[in-house]
């Protein structure tokens, strides 16, 4: 790897805390209906009193474990999501059980795009998008494809943005020289 490439291997915080977000509202549930329990308990008979302590224990136990497993999930995402970015291309490599790397030429982007929800706007993240032209594969099915990069904190985001402009715009500028000679 050369010393100018620009790395972005740990994209904060804010980024872990969505990626975990995301995947916590069977968690939710389970603690809505421990509250439903614990709330409804004094209606409930004393001698079913023991039984409905054991369920809710059970609950609590199993709610604390998802809640557990799912924060361990999206820490393993967080630390699988990674952006490059050198003179040619953007790498982009994400995902947990299937890794996804792609690699893209700065040549084929045609547009980026980044885009903020509200929620986004909230919790100060981006979405970066995309826009690629297709290749010289016989294989792509569309001329063009998004490749979206979620959850990027806003200046992340910006400095991709503005790195992946300037690379392209370079490298389109160095195409038209080469086509004229």
């Amino acid at each position: 790897m050369e010393n100018n490439d620009l790395q972005f291997n740990h994209l904060g915080l804010r980024t872990l805390f969505l990626l975990v977000l995301k995947r916590i509202p069977f968690s939710f549930l389970s603690i809505f209906i421990i509250a439903l329990i614990i709330f409804s308990s004094q209606f409930i008979p004393i001698n079913y009193a023991s039984l409905v302590n054991i369920i809710l224990l059970i609950l609590l136990v199993i709610t604390i474990l998802i809640i557990i497993f799912v924060f361990f999930i999206g820490w393993l995402e967080y630390l699988h999501y990674k952006i490059s970015i050198n003179e040619e291309r953007i790498k982009i490599s994400r995902g947990l059980i299937s890794e996804e790397e792609r690699g893209v030429p700065f040549r084929r982007i045609k547009e980026v795009t980044l885009k903020r929800s509200f929620f986004d706007q909230l919790f100060g993240v981006s979405k970066l998008v995309l826009e690629v032209s297709g290749g010289d594969d016989i294989n792509t099915s569309t001329d063009e494809t998004e490749i979206i990069l979620p959850l990027l904190p806003k200046p992340i985001a910006l400095q991709i943005q503005d790195n992946i402009l300037k690379k392209a715009e370079v490298e389109k500028m160095d195409i038209r020289e080469d086509d004229g000679k």
